[in-house]
């Protein structure tokens, strides 16, 4: 009978920690969503669009620093895949060679550049609820050890 009360109080204390961090992360984390009109980012059940979070972003300088190259990128992108294909079209007069090469050059850059700025904003994203985690559990800290991590409650 012992047992079972252990086994059972142990449980309990287990998924009491899981739940506050799950709580913690819904009100202290953004994570993305998918929409029918896009993507759209969360943060405590508020939704927020991708020029929205950029106050969120602000709140700590390596997060703010990547959102700043994502959305450069994100522009040099746009810019690129609206100027290529008007620029090449100025030269199908004179080469169809550098036609080609400036229409699918830009093209290529263009969605390079998309996809870098996707890849920059969210790791800006995932700095800021590192960040943000980090500062909610400013009394704990991880202790590493033979690869595996535990919480140790820091000492004053």
């Amino acid at each position: 009978m012992k047992k079972h009360i252990l086994t059972i109080l142990t449980v309990s204390v287990l998924f009491a920690q899981n739940t506050d961090f799950e709580t913690q992360y819904y009100y202290d984390a953004i994570y993305l969503q998918q929409g029918f009109f896009g993507q759209k980012y969360v943060k405590g059940g508020e939704s927020f669009h991708l020029r929205s979070i950029r106050k969120e972003m602000d709140q700590y300088q390596e997060s703010s620093d990547l959102y700043e190259k994502s959305f450069i990128m994100r522009m040099l992108g746009l810019g690129v895949l609206i100027i290529g294909p008007i620029a090449s079209s100025a030269l199908v007069n004179t080469d169809e060679g550098s036609f080609i090469s400036v229409y699918f050059g830009s093209l290529f850059l263009g969605a390079f550049a998309a996809y870098e700025s996707y890849n920059k904003l969210h790791e800006a994203i995932w700095v800021y609820n590192r960040e943000q985690l980090k500062r909610r559990n400013d009394d704990n800290e991880f202790e590493s050890e033979s690869n595996s991590w535990r919480w140790k409650e820091s000492t004053p």
